[in-house]
């Protein structure tokens, strides 16, 4: 893939490196230590954090802020940090990344859908009637409830709400 200056975003570097964590962004030398701790780049070829983490450096916005774009594969696991001899995050890199996507609207309708289940029921998934009767039969006891209001309460201190409706 050859590289068109026009379309490096310096802008786009500086936003990542600001978000906490990602501030270590430029010290990565693409030695690949994250590739090998990553359990989604052992199944998915097309996950690779040490491209993302290039990707960023070099400003390239519109191969990372897309609703196809590998960042949403990344499972927090940390396992990239572990090896890295610079210290850099990715993880943090690609949370960054997300938080960016996701505030210009772009979001996997996956990732909609969890945060407006969590909005109405404190949860990203429905508990089913046949789960609660389970719970029963083995002694468990009913699930806790979850205190919805302190949940909106939290999405809508980091933004998520907001995003999710539209509304500033």
């Amino acid at each position: 893939m050859a590289i068109n200056e026009k379309d490096m975003v310096a802008e786009f570097t500086r936003e990542i490196k600001s978000a906490h964590g990602a501030d270590r962004l430029l010290v990565c030398y693409q030695c690949g230590k994250c590739m090998a701790g990553c359990p989604v780049a052992r199944v998915n070829e097309t996950f690779s954090p040490k491209k993302l983490v290039r990707l960023a450096q070099l400003g390239l916005e519109e191969l990372v802020l897309n609703k196809k774009s590998p960042i949403w594969m990344c499972t927090t696991c940390y396992n990239c940090l572990e090896g890295c001899p610079q210290d850099v995050e990715p993880t943090e890199i690609f949370l960054a990344m997300k938080a960016m996507a996701a505030r210009r609207g772009i979001m996997p309708m996956g990732r909609k859908m969890s945060f407006n289940l969590l909005a109405k029921n404190g949860r990203t998934f429905e508990i089913r009637e046949e789960a609660r009767q389970a719970r029963t039969e083995l002694g468990l006891g009913p699930c806790p409830e979850v205190d919805t209001a302190k949940t909106v309460a939290l999405l809508e201190l980091r933004g998520v709400l907001q995003i999710l409706t539209g509304r500033k």
